[in-house]
């Protein structure tokens, strides 16, 4: 079903539904708050969608940073730690998500549905190409004057877009098909933390939430056991400081 709203005004509605519910708790609860902020979530590869150049993918990720960790520390605050490990995780790992679903083996889809493998397999190699190489980057501008430059860049965004269109109109279709239905989405924690692929050592996530100023460790055990430790002392400016701190020794 096709939502009747942009995905920037959706956004800003689900915004002042957590602002609304952050200001006055007795209007719901941890729960509540935390299902609203999941909708965040759920909008980001429509706000950073692929068929947005690089730079505003990660413009727009930027700006939902905040909702990514304010996600977390809520749904840590309702008890529910496998979400926020996969907000965290969502939040971080977008993009790059992103183009290694270009990259992703089709075996099981062509075993079952061929058709739509060889058609999302085109569509890989056409985004593949439009999303990394600009045709007026290697276009004399010699030959070509200022209009001309700029019609022959927006004939490509506009290409680039097509693909992506019909990249997200032939992932529904895939995810249509009996089996198919979480094809190329993100792994749920269940998923990731199956026996031969948990880590071997600790996994630690820091989320710093800064209009809740509270801050936590998110802990995986090794075997998937999750754990919560706040950490009283971390503040949003003090992350940023010794991040700073820690990029300097790791150029040094």
């Amino acid at each position: 079903e096709e939502p009747l709203m942009t995905p920037n005004i959706r956004l800003a509605t689900v915004a002042s539904c957590v602002l609304l519910l952050s200001k006055n708790p007795g209007f719901g609860s941890p729960e509540t708050l935390e299902l609203a902020y999941s909708r965040v979530i759920d909008m980001m590869p429509e706000l950073a969608w692929l068929g947005h150049d690089m730079t505003r993918r990660l413009d727009e990720m930027h700006r939902l940073s905040g909702f990514v960790n304010e996600a977390a520390g809520v749904a840590i605050s309702a008890g529910a730690l496998p979400r926020a490990v996969e907000y965290l995780e969502a939040g971080r790992a977008l993009i790059w998500s992103q183009i290694l679903s270009l990259r992703n083996p089709l075996d099981d889809l062509a075993e079952y549905h061929p058709d739509l493998a060889r058609a999302l397999k085109d569509i890989h190699y056409g985004l593949r190409s439009s999303a990394h190489t600009s045709f007026v980057a290697t276009t004399n501008p010699d030959s070509l004057g200022r209009e001309d430059l700029g019609s022959v860049d927006n004939a490509e965004s506009d290409r680039h877009r097509r693909l992506a269109i019909e990249y997200g109109r032939l992932l529904n279709d895939i995810r249509r098909q009996p089996g198919f239905e979480d094809f190329m989405r993100p792994k749920k924690l269940a998923v990731l933390l199956e026996p031969n692929m948990s880590p071997m050592d600790p996994v630690v996530f820091i989320n710093v939430a800064g209009s809740r100023n509270r801050c936590e460790a998110l802990i995986i055990q090794p075997g998937g056991r999750l754990q919560a430790v706040p950490l009283p002392e971390l503040s949003k400016t003090r992350a940023q400081t010794l991040r700073s701190q820690w990029v300097t020794y790791l150029r040094q």
